[in-house]
């Protein structure tokens, strides 16, 4: 792709985008933006000697070109009526995550060629961040004030407290992702009439969690440190398990004989809701007997390696997800920093499994944002210390109680949007589940390999 495309944002608008891969000077990737309500931010000085206030803001604009980034800026502004130590210095980074201050977390860095005295602004500013071979996925870009030209400690610097969101992605037009999807879902395949549609995923690596600077997640500690994770193969399915597959196993005499309530939405093709995670593991039991194939919940890596399909925006649909993408409670908006929009929640129950169709992913995957929150393999543990090779985490004695978590992932119809982000974490105890009906799962076959047709 030869053209850049500039994304222009308002003052007051934080800057996101979809996700994707480094740049590169052969095929020109472009960063997009999507304008959402919310403070620009500023810089502000955290030391109690001489407190002050420096904008950023008007219009900004990032482009990527090559090997670096250009940002232009319609004004910075120092807003303090004195400088008492001196003018004010203003310093742009890029940053891999949330701590600006670590050497291993900066990608490029500029200090502006001018100062700020009190009160003075300048405009209209073009700057450019080199950097070396940056990592996948999303970057922060946070700007820096200080009153010294080298500070010599991390509370000399004050900083936007929302930083800008980067992500690097190379562009690919619509009828090619046509083509691919087209192909993926060629690849669907069923090991029994009554069993779940599956979809092989191939092996890769990724990003898992979310930096600091993405929205609402600086409420959810537990969602880092965000680090690299290697994902075997392994098959997932299309769909979250459904009412008609889980009375198939009550059938077949599985799944305890339990039949969960439906509260008349509904059966058949709804997903089923109202089961525990030891519910879920007696299905997935009961399939792997019927089948002869080893079929298990996904592990916590697995799902969000799936639910990402490549990308490291908060939802696989880019930086916001809408109400025609998924099932959710659009009373209260992602992009909105006030929360409550004052509508109505839109369908207050499930719907059935694929009625989004905007809502496939690159893998072939429906639903994995909204509708229910789907039972995964692991416990809720510390993320510092999870399995980085896909394996689930067996950290089953975390927090002050000590006792067993394990993690529900996705949102449901009930959930705000934040709460539908790919990095976005629950917990709840295996026993835990019958009755709600925000509740379900979907499963991973261990051999990704279809069956001979």
């Amino acid at each position: 792709m030869k053209d850049v495309i500039t994304a222009i944002v308002v003052a007051s608008a934080t800057l996101l985008s979809p996700a994707g891969l480094r740049a590169d000077t052969q095929d020109q990737p472009t960063i997009h933006f999507e304008e959402i309500d919310g403070p620009v931010g500023s810089a502000r000085r955290v030391v109690a000697k001489s407190p002050g206030l420096a904008d950023i803001g008007g219009r900004i604009a990032y482009r990527i070109d090559g090997d670096h980034v250009t940002v232009d800026i319609e004004r910075i502004r120092n807003n303090t009526n004195s400088a008492p130590t001196g003018p004010l210095y203003v310093t742009m980074w890029l940053t891999r995550d949330e701590y600006p201050y670590s050497e291993g977390f900066q990608v490029a860095r500029h200090q502006f060629d001018r100062i700020l005295g009190p009160r003075e602004e300048f405009s209209n500013i073009r700057r450019t961040l080199d950097y070396q071979e940056p990592p996948q996925g999303a970057y922060c870009v946070h700007f820096f004030t200080s009153q010294h030209p080298k500070p010599r400690i991390a509370l000399d610097w004050h900083w936007r407290r929302n930083p800008d969101v980067l992500t690097v992605s190379h562009h690919e037009d619509s009828d090619s992702i046509s083509r691919r999807l087209a192909r993926v879902q060629e690849q669907y395949f069923q090991d029994c009439e009554a069993c779940p549609l599956m979809v092989p995923v191939p092996e890769g690596s990724f990003s898992m969690g979310a930096p600091e600077c993405e929205p609402f997640s600086q409420q959810s500690p537990d969602e880092r440190p965000r680090r690299i994770v290697d994902v075997q193969p392994f098959a997932v399915g299309v769909y979250e398990v459904t009412f008609a597959e889980w009375d198939a196993c009550v059938a077949g005499g599985g799944c305890n004989g339990y039949r969960p309530d439906d509260r008349d939405w509904g059966r058949e093709r709804r997903p089923v809701i109202g089961v525990s995670w030891e519910d879920a593991r007696s299905y997935v039991s009961w399939l792997s007997k019927r089948t002869k194939h080893r079929y298990r919940l996904p592990t916590e890596a697995e799902w969000e390696y799936a639910a990402r399909a490549g990308t490291a925006t908060p939802f696989h649909t880019g930086a916001t997800i809408s109400p025609q993408q998924a099932n959710f409670n659009r009373a209260f908006r992602f992009d909105h920093p006030h929360f409550n929009t004052g509508e109505l929640h839109r369908n207050q129950k499930t719907m059935p499994v694929g009625s989004f169709g905007r809502s496939l992913n690159m893998f072939g995957l429906y639903d994995v944002h909204g509708n229910i929150s789907e039972w995964v393999e692991d416990c809720l543990g510390d993320y510092g210390e999870a399995p980085i090779d896909g394996r689930a985490s067996s950290d089953c004695a975390y927090g002050p109680t000590k006792k067993a978590v394990r993690v529900l992932r996705g949102g449901s119809w009930m959930s705000p949007a934040w709460n539908l982000r790919s990095a976005r974490r629950f917990g709840n105890p295996a026993d835990y589940g019958r009755g709600d009906p925000t509740v379900g799962f979907r499963v991973v076959r261990a051999n990704p390999t279809p069956p001979s047709r």
